[in-house]
């Protein structure tokens, strides 16, 4: 299998876990339809796959100019600490929010 069809799986392969966990753990009190939830699941997921990226590049910038460390671990985590939180709130007032 190619390497970029590899990642698209993985992805795909995520997503739908992902979307399997938060429906049957985290947010188990929606009534809406599974149908909508899927699709909210991908617009929140793509989004927040954008932001995390927007961070990790904004602070890898940021800490690359104003110090002489590289800090691109830490501007990649924080990167992912705002998307995590970023994707908590888009599901509970989107994906999974009440009809």
């Amino acid at each position: 299998m190619p390497f970029s069809t590899a990642v698209l799986c993985a992805a795909a392969i995520g997503m739908a876990a992902g979307f399997l966990l938060y429906r049957g753990f985290v947010f188990t009190g929606s009534q809406r339809a599974w149908h909508l939830q899927v699709r909210d699941f991908i617009i929140v997921n793509s989004a927040g796959a954008a932001f995390t990226t927007l961070v990790a590049v904004a602070l890898n910038d940021l800490l690359t100019a104003t110090t002489a460390l590289n800090l691109t671990a830490i501007a990649h985590a924080l990167g992912i600490g705002a998307g995590a939180a970023m994707n908590y709130l888009g599901h509970k007032t989107i994906t999974f929010r009440s009809p």
